[in-house]
């Protein structure tokens, strides 16, 4: 009897033991999961933190290889203290590829490209790669080219110089699918003015039709952001007949604001015709510099100014509220342009601009990413030396270059883009310099007879 109680006490220790095993088991399982979902929570928060800082190339890299490094060295804990530490590493790593590069780059030290559509290789174009290369030092500078076979030349200007067909940039619109939907809007309505020269620069612009490459460029200066996946999240847009002239003029303040420069218009050229076609394209009014809904007067700040930081996502905003308001579908967005452009006549007939637009649709949603270098100012110079304008050459004169750089000027525009056949001896020289006043001065009487009078 004693031995069976023995054995069936026995028994139940080790049924008991048994139970609790299982307990503890169970109990060390579900801390194990709670501890395995706690470490893989934290490296989702790392890898976040990577994806937020948006890097590229080889200092994505870097971080990488500094995340697996840190989590080695700290044996896999990922308690709050470690995880700022790191974060703290990770941002000095940008802050020191950035101050070591030796490239143009943005705020958080990723590299810049400068986008230049170009229709003709003239003279302005090669010295305008010099002197960027010179001035700004961007890793690349990439050609949309109208002409496929201008790539080997331009390639030659420069050893950071690449080059793509424009035709390979929109994937549902070309300059002849433009040419096309004129034709049809004429037939249709019986309207021919879009057939006829414009009317208040009939020797070099042309007609609306004649401006197919002037729209196209511009399409494709936005384009680049969607269809480009290697382009640089911020991107210098430069038109190919300005040239820059000072190290003074910066795309980038030092607390981390993409800088945006304003142009002045001059007389009675206001641009009336981007304001309606912003209106038709997105439901939006205009928002000038200084929060102008229209201008009105001459001496209104534009965003026009030849040259603009984009940024890819942004842009990518803009072209996706064309779509939603137009009711089209992805990609259909040059076209819905072409609609509205030529539903546009009146004082001024051009139609859309891409920095008018852009300008104004970014300073609207995102105005904490920007710094506006408010007050332009332009001097005009009429060309002395018919030999500089013969047509394809375009070559802007030594002492032109020289009296602008005295002058304090950032940049030389020699504008010859407009049209479809080179214009260089109808057009005039001028040098733009940007003053950074307040976004207030344009309510301020005594500053605007200044800049007017100057």
């Amino acid at each position: 009897k004693n031995m069976k109680k023995i054995q069936i006490f026995f028994f139940l220790v080790l049924l008991t033991g048994f139970f609790i095993s299982i307990y503890i088991y169970k109990s060390s399982e579900s801390n194990m999961e709670s501890s395995l979902f706690s470490v893989n929570e934290k490296l989702l928060t790392l890898q976040q933190k990577l994806d937020e800082l948006n890097d590229e190339g080889d200092l994505k890299l870097q971080k990488v290889a500094l995340l697996n490094k840190e989590i080695l060295e700290n044996n896999g804990k990922l308690d709050d203290s470690f995880l700022n530490g790191l974060s703290s590493k990770l941002i000095e790593l940008t802050n020191a590829k950035k101050k070591n590069s030796k490239y143009l780059t943005d705020p958080e030290g990723r590299t810049v490209d400068f986008v230049i559509s170009v229709r003709f290789i003239h003279c302005s174009v090669k010295l305008s790669v010099v002197k960027i290369n010179e001035i700004f030092s961007p890793k690349r500078i990439i050609f949309l080219s109208y002409d496929k076979d201008h790539c080997t030349i331009l390639r030659g200007f420069a050893t950071n110089v690449h080059c793509i067909w424009e035709k390979d940039i929109l994937p549902k619109f070309t300059p002849q699918r433009f040419a096309e939907m004129v034709d049809a809007h004429v037939k249709e309505t019986g309207d021919d003015t879009l057939l006829k020269p414009h009317p208040r620069y009939p020797s070099h612009i042309g007609s609306f039709k004649d401006r197919a490459g002037w729209f196209f460029l511009q399409m494709i200066n936005l384009g680049a952001a969607r269809y480009m996946k290697d382009l640089s999240e911020n991107y210098v847009v430069w038109d190919s007949d300005i040239v820059p002239l000072s190290k003074k003029m910066k795309f980038f303040t030092n607390d981390g604001k993409i800088i945006r420069y304003t142009q002045r218009q001059h007389g009675d050229v206001v641009a009336i015709g981007y304001h309606k076609s912003y209106k038709g394209l997105t439901g939006r009014t205009m928002i000038h510099p200084g929060n102008k809904p229209t201008p009105g007067f001459a001496g209104t700040e534009s965003w026009v100014s030849h040259q603009m930081v984009f940024t890819k996502s942004i842009v990518d905003e803009y072209l996706t509220e064309i779509e939603n308001y137009r009711k089209v579908e992805r990609d259909m967005w040059p076209e819905e342009i072409v609609k509205v452009a030529m539903t546009i006549k009146g004082h001024e007939e051009f139609g859309y601009a891409d920095y008018d637009h852009y300008g104004s649709f970014s300073w609207e949603e995102h105005p904490e990413k920007f710094h506006v270098m408010m007050g332009s100012w332009a001097k005009f110079t009429r060309p002395t030396r018919p030999d500089n304008y013969k047509d394809g050459t375009c070559c802007i004169p030594r002492s032109v270059l020289e009296a602008e750089t005295r002058r304090g000027s950032h940049y030389i525009v020699n504008e010859i883009h407009k049209g479809d056949v080179p214009i260089c001896r109808s057009m005039n020289f001028y040098g733009l310099y940007h003053r950074d006043l307040p976004v207030s001065w344009l309510d301020d009487e005594d500053i605007m007879e200044t800049l007017t009078t100057n």
